[in-house]
């Protein structure tokens, strides 16, 4: 966010209006990230059910993802401190797409900054990869897409309001009664997606190409 703002020109930051627009052109760019990287989980999760086969194939790897999560929900809290190498997984994609985000500078058209909002979602993120894990169970590109810019919708406090309050923000979430009480949240969202696989897809209905049978419905 500080680097969105000072890469602004000088009347777009004086301007409380122009900043909003900044702020709301980043922010679509950064979940629309989110909406794709959604997609894509949910394509691959989905193909490779249908591999598996069509009667237990998502449900083999719904329950795969709920273990996924209880293990993200474990390290939140403190208790597997050795998955932190998770975050390491896009480290290798973002070393190629941070180099971008210099040449979008300045931010002279609203494409720019929507670009540079389209790139920084794909920053390595425990929670974003976190939430990813939750939406590949969708089995659909469309309901795991929505998943995650539904998710990245919820985010959007938190983060236009990360240049004002960022060090107490931060303080705040690196706290470990902060950080045991959403790795608890998180576990418990996987134990019930385990022993129930339907729960996380209960709420979304689409028709697999062709055959007519409904699928139930993922910062």
């Amino acid at each position: 966010m500080t680097a969105l703002t000072l890469g602004l020109p000088e009347e777009s930051r004086a301007s409380r209006l122009k900043l909003l627009l900044s702020l709301a052109l980043y922010n679509s760019g950064r979940i629309f990230s989110y909406a794709v990287a959604g997609g894509i989980a949910g394509g691959v999760l989905s193909g490779a059910a249908d591999f598996i086969g069509p009667q237990n194939g998502l449900v083999v790897l719904q329950r795969i993802a709920a273990v996924i999560l209880i293990l993200i929900g474990l390290h939140m809290a403190g208790w597997l401190p050795q998955l932190s190498r998770i975050e390491r997984i896009g480290v290798p994609l973002w070393q190629r797409i941070e180099p971008l985000t210099h040449r979008l500078m300045p931010f002279d058209s609203p494409w720019k900054i929507f670009l540079y909002g389209m790139l920084w979602g794909w920053i390595p993120c425990g929670m974003v990869y976190t939430m990813l894990t939750s939406a590949s169970a969708q089995g659909s590109y469309v309901g795991s897409g929505l998943y995650m810019a539904a998710f990245g919708a919820g985010t959007l406090l938190p983060v236009a309001s990360a240049g004002f309050v960022a060090g107490s923000l931060r303080k705040w979430v690196g706290a470990p009664q902060v950080r045991l009480f959403f790795g608890v949240l998180v576990i418990a969202w996987g134990v019930l997606s385990l022993v129930r696989p339907d729960f996380a897809t209960r709420f979304h209905a689409v028709d697999h190409a062709g055959d007519g049978e409904p699928v139930m419905y993922c910062n």
